[in-house]
């Protein structure tokens, strides 16, 4: 658009033709010219290398973009086989801490067992030396209560009375 308004408007024009031909017409020379000329080929190639400085850039960034996508893929997925790790643990963690109940559960009915096993044997021991100390059934009536080894019919085999009828 410079060179057009530097150059005449019409080159087959004498005055036009004169400066084609380096000849001095209303002022315009050949050499303003081309040193305009010059000045925009030099502008011209600033720019073009500045587009490829760009594009080398672009091409570097879309690179990195690429790779740091793949690179999130792989987080991405790492972040998921983790996630089904936790998940698959606390699963884990749950059945272990329902199972634990269900033994603690067990082990207080087994103490509570193992309690009355062991009260029922002192009952048993005392009414066994109650009962040594009183072997008729008119003393064992003048305490007033039952042994418990007679309420719960778990008599002792040696010490057990004969039963009603027997004779020796």
């Amino acid at each position: 658009s410079e060179v057009r308004q530097a150059m005449p408007m019409f080159v087959g024009t004498p005055v036009g033709h004169a400066a084609y031909m380096g000849e001095s017409a209303d002022g315009i020379d050949m050499a303003t010219l081309t040193e305009a000329l010059a000045e925009r080929d030099r502008e011209v190639a600033q720019l073009e290398e500045r587009l490829c400085e760009l594009q080398s850039e672009l091409a570097q960034k879309d690179q990195r973009v690429g790779e740091l996508g793949v690179e999130l893929d792989s987080v991405v997925r790492e972040v998921r086989h983790r996630q089904l790790d936790l998940e698959f643990q606390q699963l884990k963690l749950e059945e272990r801490v329902r199972a634990n109940a269900d033994l603690e559960q067990s082990q207080r009915s087994l103490s509570a067992r193992v309690e009355e096993a062991g009260l029922n044997a002192r009952h048993a021991a005392l009414d066994l030396d109650v009962s040594r100390a009183v072997t008729t059934p008119r003393a064992i009536r003048a305490q007033g209560t039952l042994p418990w080894t007679l309420r719960k019919n778990r008599l002792p085999v040696a010490d057990a009375p004969p039963p009603r009828g027997a004779q020796y």
